[in-house]
């Protein structure tokens, strides 16, 4: 069997170990894709495919793929493909990591850490920001997307004593709502924590009347897909300090570019798309496609199965 692989680049996170590599090529031929120089009659002999960046317009040059294992969440870039090849995520994988960077923002935002990186800060200087420092017990939390990071996210911030609040695809409307009552919910909240993948639904959800509702004392984190936010908007929320600060992990465009406004505030925290980042993550990405690939080859359903078209 031929597995085909774009984990090629230079980055420990998107570039296969040795060991999985080796594990692989034990059993099954595997095939390394380079999206710069794609052998297109090779890419019909793959069968399964392991990886992030695959698109619609190259499967259509896979004619014996069979299976897609993403080593993401998110797998709207392969929407309307041929619905025989079964497609899964990596729905779990990153939910510690994400979930720890959430609560970084959370504790570097409410005492102020972001102020204290500044070369010049010391005690007086800092006394200026008295007011904006607050506990993070007792605070509450808007979870913008309650699937499996966002539940275990809510269970984290339960016990650290805050009023959490969730909203999802179809909520009772009692303690989770849906994307719908969005303007209604976000009035309440210290911390509105964006967990949304990019669809037509999601797409630029965040604009000017959503922060506008906002309180003042608020915090916007972002940590989902820079699409489903309208950046201008946040940008000039940020500055007329219609909220109060921002933790960044995602944007319209990324990177994000060196002469962007957002660099230049003092109440952002930005951070270069790291919230699933982890020493753990071979370990559980890799063991996830092992125990599938074990799967299929006895023609077992597998784990993560989402539905692309």
């Amino acid at each position: 069997m031929i597995i085909g692989t774009d984990f090629t680049r230079n980055l420990n996170m998107f570039k296969l170990p040795e060991s999985c590599v080796s594990d692989l090529s034990e059993h099954d031929e595997l095939m390394f894709i380079d999206y710069d120089s794609i052998d297109y009659e090779s890419l019909k002999r793959v069968e399964v495919f392991f990886g992030d960046r695959l698109t619609t317009d190259i499967v259509r040059h896979m004619d014996n793929l069979k299976w897609i294992h993403l080593a993401s969440s998110g797998y709207e870039k392969l929407s309307g493909i041929n619905k025989d090849i079964i497609v899964t995520n990596s729905r779990g994988v990153f939910d510690y990591p994400v979930v720890s960077t959430v609560l970084a923002f959370i504790f570097a935002l409410s005492r102020g850490l972001h102020h204290c990186v500044r070369s010049d800060m010391n005690r007086h200087s800092f006394d200026k920001y008295f007011n904006e420092i607050n506990d993070v017990f007792s605070q509450s939390c808007l979870i913008v997307g309650m699937g499996s990071i966002g539940n275990k996210l809510a269970s984290v911030c339960e016990n650290l004593n805050m009023d959490v609040v969730g909203i999802k695809t179809s909520g009772d409307g009692n303690r989770i709502f849906s994307l719908k009552d969005l303007q209604s919910v976000v009035p309440r909240a210290d911390f509105i924590i964006n967990l949304l993948p990019l669809n037509v639904d999601t797409k630029d959800v965040f604009d000017m009347n959503i922060f506008n509702k906002m309180k003042k004392s608020a915090f916007f984190i972002n940590v989902g897909r820079g699409g489903t936010v309208v950046e201008k908007d946040l940008l000039l929320a940020l500055k007329n300090n219609q909220i109060a600060g921002a933790g960044l992990d995602v944007f319209q465009n990324e990177p994000l570019k060196k002469d962007s406004k957002l660099w230049k505030l003092d109440n952002v925290i930005i951070t270069p798309h790291v919230a699933g980042v982890s020493r753990c993550h071979w370990k559980r990405s890799y063991g996830l496609f092992s125990e599938n690939l074990k799967l299929y080859r006895t023609g077992s359903f597998l784990n993560n199965e989402v539905n692309v078209s």
